[in-house]
């Protein structure tokens, strides 16, 4: 499976790397902005997408619309932002995102909710 990590963090960025491609044989992608995000997306065409929502150059609301709405890509996207979840969390779905996440989170519960969600993927 095709994973496309974006994160402005790239420390995050690097963990999260790191661990996804430990729960699997995948192909972790990634980009430390939405520019990087877009490009990626559009080369590779990925089954997963998870993006910051506040990146500079391009944000995780444009690469998701941009994604949905442009590339028409089925992938399975994940949000996630340290902003508050109420009402942007809402927004962020509307966007066309599966899911929202919020940060902090806890690293482990994550890559193994991911995990769940590839598993799921690759059985239908």
């Amino acid at each position: 499976m095709k994973i496309l990590l974006v994160e402005d963090d790239e420390v995050l960025l690097k963990i999260m790397e790191h661990r996804l491609q430990l729960s699997g044989d995948h192909q972790v992608l990634t980009a430390l902005n939405g520019k990087e995000g877009r490009r990626l997306a559009e080369q590779h065409c990925p089954e997963l997408v998870i993006t910051d929502m506040l990146m500079p150059q391009y944000s995780g609301a444009e690469l998701i619309s941009y994604i949905r709405q442009d590339l028409r890509l089925p992938a399975y996207i994940i949000a996630i932002s340290a902003i508050d979840v109420g009402e942007y969390g809402r927004e962020v779905l509307d966007l066309g995102a599966d899911r929202f996440v919020a940060k902090p989170f806890d690293l482990d519960e994550f890559v193994e909710s991911v995990r769940t969600h590839i598993n799921i993927a690759q059985a239908s």
